[in-house]
């Protein structure tokens, strides 16, 4: 009994040594390529709205950020919300990312994030969803 129970306590430690440790490197992975695309993003619009400006006081462009997790741009007259979801998750074994050579190579790199951009046109609403998996 106390073999199998030790035997029991090797798997969740190996699970959590595999899986837990995956998951915390993409999540910060995410976090790291969210915080890029912010950064990138309030940067270009803090450079064109000046010079945008001098051409047309009416074409505005805007960066707000809500949170470590949500910003919004808006271009003219367009808005485009970027969102970081924080649940990682493992794509289902039937997914066809398991038939990708990054999948391949280790099981592990199954896990993902996902990053949504919505942008918000006049006539219509897209949704844009990224997996960490596409950077």
């Amino acid at each position: 009994m106390k073999k199998n129970l030790n035997d029991q306590r090797q798997v969740i430690l190996k699970l959590l040594a595999e899986k837990a440790v995956m998951k915390q490197n993409v999540f910060a992975n995410t976090i790291n390529i969210f915080e890029q695309i912010r950064d990138s993003s309030q940067n270009v619009v803090n450079e064109l709205a000046s010079e945008i400006r001098g051409v047309d006081s009416r074409v505005t462009l805007g960066f707000k950020e809500f949170n470590q997790q949500s910003f919004q741009l808006k271009v003219a007259g367009d808005m485009l919300q970027f969102d970081m979801h924080t649940n990682v998750f493992e794509f289902e074994k039937s997914h066809p990312v398991y038939k990708s050579s990054y999948v391949k190579k280790n099981e592990l790199n199954s896990f993902a994030e996902l990053l949504a951009c919505i942008i918000f046109w006049p006539i219509h609403l897209n949704i844009i969803v990224l997996t960490t998996l596409d950077f």
